[in-house]
Parts: structure tokens; sequence; C-alpha cells
């Protein structure tokens, strides 16, 4: 566990949901993947929850406002009986609906009470609308009628991930690494004035010395820091199994250990643009 949370430190993970609260609070929704090569002409989103922040008015429209895509407009009321905890009747108004947004006006004289809590269903989009942000965000407004001043709102919620929406995000290829060759015990002295001796070992699948870039490498208790001084090219088979590994060389007293610290990390990138990601032991002494 404790080595799953250092690399997670390491290499950033792209963010899947985003959601801020206003108002009414949350909206919540869950989030559907939109393949553009496979999905339908017109795209269901889900359904979105939402709790009311004010007393709503006959004066007063819903708005559900679509960023990243145009709303269908051949789809029927996505609205209809969608609030909890209104006063008013079950069909509460009518839906006027633009290219970016549904608009729900509210008829009744009651109104949508403070804290109802309004499911809204089958808000369709057209899949050609669809932007290359690689996102749809959808938000609640209510607004004044007369005025058009927003007196309630939430979100955006991210809704639908589209893809291909640009490149992806870079591989992760974990290598094996071999601190200080030849020792077993790999003790540090983070004081010490010298260098640490870090193995990049080759496999079948993976050639150190063609495929590190020397000049991405980091190596130390985080990672974080540049530490490297030099890489013994063009490589040698350090651990005798038929491959040549890669032996750079890290200044130690920009390695960042402390006393405690089991762990040295070597993170760089390849020829491809991937991460390279390896660890080994280490013991920590005066």
């Amino acid at each position: 566990m404790r080595v799953s949370l250092r690399i997670g430190a390491l290499v950033a993970s792209v963010a899947a949901l985003l959601c801020a609260n206003a108002v009414a609070g949350p909206m919540t929704a869950t989030p559907i993947m939109i393949d553009k090569a496979t999905a339908p002409d017109v795209v269901t989103l889900p359904d979105i929850t939402v709790t009311i922040g004010n007393n709503l008015t006959y004066s007063d429209d819903l708005f559900i406002v679509v960023e990243g895509a145009e709303v269908d407009l051949s789809t029927g009321l996505p609205f209809q009986n969608a609030c909890n905890g209104a006063s008013g009747p079950p069909d509460f108004g009518y839906v006027m609906a633009t290219q970016d947004r549904w608009n729900y006006r509210v008829t009744s004289i009651y109104g949508i009470s403070l804290g109802a809590q309004c499911t809204f269903r089958q808000l369709k989009i057209a899949k050609s609308s669809i932007g290359e942000n690689c996102s749809i965000n959808v938000r609640y407004e209510a607004r004044r009628f007369v005025v058009s001043s927003v007196i309630d709102s939430a979100g955006p919620i991210l809704v639908a991930n589209v893809t291909p929406c640009g490149p992806p995000p870079p591989e992760v290829i974990e290598v094996a690494i071999d601190i200080k060759p030849g020792s077993a015990t790999n003790s540090i002295n983070p004081s010490s004035a010298g260098n640490i001796p870090v193995a990049i070992l080759s496999s079948g699948e993976f050639d150190a010395p063609s495929q590190v870039v020397v000049q991405s490498l980091t190596f130390g208790r985080n990672a974080l820091d540049p530490s490297l001084l030099k890489c013994n090219m063009p490589g040698e088979d350090v651990n005798k199994d038929g491959f040549v590994d890669l032996v750079c060389h890290f200044a130690t007293g920009l390695t960042g250990f402390q006393a405690g610290d089991t762990l040295g990390f070597l993170v760089g990138k390849s020829i491809d643009g991937a991460w390279i990601v390896g660890w080994d032991s280490v013991r920590i002494v005066k």
C-alpha cells in the first residue's frame, strides 16, 4: 500500500469527475462514456438531481445549461414530475428548448418549495454537436423571469467523457532497478558528498540503454528534485542475465533521503514519452 501511495504522488492521474457546489448544493449524476465512433446520433445523458435552494414562483425559470454539446430539440419533455417536495400540482409548467439549454417555466402559483429535490431526466444531446474538449458540463440555474437575475444555481458537473478526445494519457512503465548494484543492504548516508549508482535493469521487453531518455532521470526519496550526475554508456550487464543494463549515478546530497526511509524511487521518461518508474529498498545510516 505504501508503494502505491508513493507512486501515486510521483505520477499524476487524470481527474474523472468535476463537481462544484453552488447555492442549491451539489448536483449529482453518474458519468458516462460517449464513443464518437459508435454512439447513436442522439445521446441520452444520465439523470441529474439537484436540491432547490430557494422557493421558486410563477415568475421564475429553471434552466439546465449544457456546455460542450447542443441539446437535441426532437425530444419530448425531460422534466415532467421531476421535483419532490413541491407544494403545487405535479405538472408545474412547460418546456422551451434552445440550442444549448432546456428552459422549464414554473407556472404554478405555489412554485417549487425550498429544499425540494428535482431530478431532470431524458436530457438528450446531438452527437454531432459534441466539441473536442473531452467533456460535457451541465449546470442548473433558476432565474427571475422579469429581470433575468440568477437566484439559485448548482454545478457544473461533468456528466460525460468523450472519446476520442485528444492524445491519451501517458503510459507508465514499471521497471526493475538495483540501487548500489552488488550491495545487499543499499546503505545510504544522506550527509555524504558522494554519489549513488542505480542500475535500470533491462529485459526481453525493455532495453534500458536505448529506450531511456537519460536527461529525464531523477532519483531519491520522492524523485522530485534533479539529482542526476551521469550515466555509464553504452551500459553493462550488472545482474548477469544476458541483457545490457543502464547504470546512472545520482548526487547523494540531492536525493532528499531522511532517517526512516526504506525505499528509493527512480522516475524518468522513455523515448516514446511514457513515464518510467522503479523502486528498490534502502537503509539510511548516519
